[in-house]
């Protein structure tokens, strides 16, 4: 997680969803967020545990995320 920086809520999901964008090998369309008080939380579907596991590592790198929960779940197949 990123040292704690003073942020909206607004400009941490902004960022995040930038951040999805640039994830070109991962489709995030089923994933979603919710940003309160710092705190990010992911629910939704990924195709690998690697996908989530990468989701979750760039999210932790972006400036005001404080706590991530990963409730990502693997699509079955």
């Amino acid at each position: 997680m990123s040292d704690f920086v003073n942020r909206s809520d607004k400009d941490i999901y902004q960022d995040i969803e930038k951040a999805f964008l640039e994830e070109e090998d991962i489709m995030t369309d089923n994933v979603n967020v919710e940003v309160n008080e710092g705190k990010v939380t992911l629910s939704g579907t990924v195709e690998t545990l690697e996908e989530k596991q990468d989701l979750e590592d760039t999210i932790s790198d972006i400036p005001g995320v404080a706590l991530i929960n990963n409730d990502l779940q693997i699509e079955k197949i």
